[in-house]
């Protein structure tokens, strides 16, 4: 589906904001001369979201896709500028006990019974993996303080600052078709407001909201991006989207998700007799969500 490059920027890299902007629109430039029919797309997070629209607002003559997941551009009305000034007046190792810092480094710990849970286990069964997960979890901040110092967390902060200053000051020259993932339950960035002035502020933006996702949503089970942007029709091939030549079937697991989501959603509505019976009739003029469904899953099988 994809040919994948990866930006891997270390924990002791002090590359400023510019030199990244530059060194991913080289590597735009150069796959774009090569490749000039088909859209390259740009997938940031955070202060990778601000490197992309950075890279699509100085380029607008590329043909570019922007997913922009939770992006930095909302850094002056989060939690994060103030917790950019608290953190020089801690000490370390104490700067990795912000419930801010230590939500972003693990995670949202009180998710975890519900994804034992959601596994089939019973919550007396969980309870035991859910100590011995906190406990590993415990023991790795030690290796984080030594990792994570407080003067590479504050030179991220700071990088990030810098570029959603640099970057909603240049909104305007966005040309690229954009894609915005927000995550209701975002700990750090007021996402799901982002995403709405973002879709106003761009010209060719949507928006996805994902309500019980939180700000690692890419490292969160159960989100699969591939299937996000095809769910969305951002997937192309070349310039122009062809949804017969862009067509890719749906992969098992995509299959299995839309008829547990069908079944699910039949259990709701069995006691609704009126309902359940009361499907499509030719010339009716009316379609159930069954039949709708399965014209749909048939349509992906015959192709």
């Amino acid at each position: 589906m994809f040919d994948l490059w990866c930006l891997h920027i270390p924990v002791e890299d002090r590359t400023p904001f510019a030199g990244l902007v530059e060194y991913v629109e080289r590597a735009v430039k150069s796959e774009s001369s090569r490749a000039p029919d088909r859209p390259i797309y740009l997938v940031g997070e955070s202060v990778g979201a601000c490197v992309a629209l950075a890279v699509a607002a100085r380029n607008p003559g590329i043909d570019l896709v922007l997913i922009l997941v939770n992006p930095g551009t909302s850094f002056h009305r989060s939690q994060l500028q103030t917790l950019s000034a608290f953190l020089d007046l801690v000490p370390e190792p104490f700067h990795l006990t912000t419930p801010q810092l230590l939500n972003f480094l693990t995670g949202n710990l009180m998710k975890m019974p519900e994804a034992f849970v959601g596994r089939g286990l019973s919550l007396q069964e969980a309870g035991p993996r859910l100590s011995e997960t906190t406990s590993s979890m415990l023991d790795s901040l030690t290796i984080l303080v030594d990792v994570l110092t407080k003067e590479s967390i504050v030179c991220k902060l700071e990088m990030l600052k810098a570029s959603s200053s640099f970057v909603n000051s240049r909104l305007h020259a966005v040309k690229a078709q954009t894609l915005v993932l927000a995550s209701g339950n975002d700990e750090l960035l007021p996402s799901t407001q982002e995403a709405e002035r973002l879709r106003g502020a761009l010209e060719k933006c949507r928006t996805r909201v994902f309500r019980d996702n939180g700000h690692k949503i890419l490292l969160e089970a159960g989100f699969d991006l591939a299937t996000t942007i095809k769910g969305a029709g951002y997937y192309r091939r070349t310039r122009r989207t062809d949804f017969v030549a862009d067509y890719i079937p749906p992969t098992p697991d995509e299959l299995q998700q839309a008829i547990d989501h069908d079944r699910e959603r039949s259990t709701s509505c069995s006691g609704r007799s009126s309902l359940s019976s009361s499907g499509w009739r030719p010339g009716s003029g009316r379609r159930s969500y069954h039949s709708e469904w399965w014209e749909r899953m048939t349509y992906a099988i015959c192709c």
